[in-house]
């Protein structure tokens, strides 16, 4: 994969780097409420706003009317031809998976023969492999990055909802004991026949940040980092079954009623489930894992992921320091965030593809004193 550098301009970096203001430590709800459906998020979207392009700064901040309910759910879902890949300057589309088709993204017109990383997009809840990257937005950044992009979709609940069997929390909430890390397994071999992956990326929200952490405990030739936004990992450290040395990112935000960022048990069909580790016990045990000196985090610049909070209101953490293999450790913390933070216009998708990058070249792009 080419580095991200290429590909920003002067003053693009510059806006990444600068520190602004925030609001400050967001409360936390002083009594959380129960999960709906044990993590029973939508995660489909509002309609995206255009992509940012790849040399231009983010947008100022949008001033959108904030949900009453911050876990209001999000029911429109992107429309057909919103799709970035069936434009004729976007991406090849290759369907993958027999009986569960995957959309597998490669750039056009590249050399297939040529290393490069596979991303696996994990979507929340409810929602769909189109629907998580109409959020996220990577598809429209495959051809000039390089990378490959997977976009499966779960198996259905009674209710038509995709869901994942993430760990024992979230959430195969009827104990249908899908092998979904099997599923996932075969899609990335099948992906190898169409051209060469040498590393391999989990990205997910919600439940797919679940399903992302269980592929963290499987055996998953080539993976090498997972990024977790608004999930966590196995209540007991001891159902992770074979954990590999792999860089993690969770990104949550403070006010998330559905996965609370503190941690706290899940309620579905079939009963409580045990305590979710919060935001920071999830890094901090793969962190342990690998090694890191826990006592030696790095505090970065805040950024900006949201539009629902004013200023940069996300905090970033980094255990890098003794961690086995190189592996590094984040934490963004959205000061004031929800389940579902409204991302586009901000610096979201850019630094996770910058923090992905970094983890594939095994370097740092920014460090904690701001320089590059």
């Amino acid at each position: 994969m080419r580095s991200l550098a290429t590909f920003l301009s002067g003053a693009f970096v510059c806006c990444l780097l600068a520190g602004c203001g925030g609001d400050g430590d967001a409360p936390e709800p002083e009594a959380p409420p129960p999960a709906a459906r044990a993590a029973g998020e939508t995660t489909s979207v509002p309609s995206p706003s255009p992509t940012v392009s790849a040399t231009a700064a983010p947008t100022a901040k949008a001033t959108p009317t904030k949900p009453t309910d911050e876990d209001e759910r999000w029911d429109k879902k992107p429309e057909e031809d919103e799709r970035s890949w069936e434009s004729p300057d976007g991406p090849l589309a290759i369907t993958i998976g027999g009986e569960r088709p995957a959309a597998l993204l490669v750039p056009r017109d590249a050399d297939r023969s040529e290393p490069r990383p596979l991303l696996l997009l994990l979507h929340g809840y409810g929602s769909s492999g189109e629907g998580a990257d109409a959020y996220f937005q990577f598809a429209a950044h495959v051809n000039e990055m390089g990378f490959g992009l997977v976009l499966p979709n779960g198996t259905t609940d009674p209710e038509g909802n995709h869901f994942w069997n993430g760990t024992a929390e979230c959430c195969d909430m009827l104990d249908t004991g899908v092998d979904d890390a099997g599923y996932l397994r075969g899609l990335i071999a099948e992906a190898q026949a169409h051209a060469t992956f040498d590393k391999v990326f989990a990205v997910g929200h919600s439940n797919g940040g679940f399903m992302a952490y269980r592929l963290a405990c499987e055996t998953i030739p080539g993976l090498t980092a997972v990024v977790s936004l608004a999930g966590g990992t196995y209540a007991n450290a001891d159902d992770c079954r074979a954990p590999s040395a792999v860089s993690v990112l969770q990104i949550h935000g403070t006010r998330d009623q559905v996965i609370r960022y503190g941690g706290g048990p899940l309620k579905g069909p079939l009963g409580w489930t045990e305590s979710v580790p919060g935001a920071e016990a999830s890094v901090l045990r793969w962190a342990e894992r690998a090694g890191c000196d826990l006592a030696a985090a790095e505090e970065l610049k805040p950024i900006d992921t949201d539009v629902f909070v004013e200023g940069a209101e996300t905090s970033i953490q980094r255990w890098r320091e003794g961690c086995a293999g190189g592996t590094v450790h984040e934490l963004w913390t959205i000061r004031g965030g929800g389940h579902v933070p409204l991302v586009w216009g901000t610096e979201f998708t850019w630094r996770i593809l910058l923090w992905l990058n970094d983890a594939y070249t095994g370097e740092v792009t920014i460090e904690a004193d701001g320089t590059e």
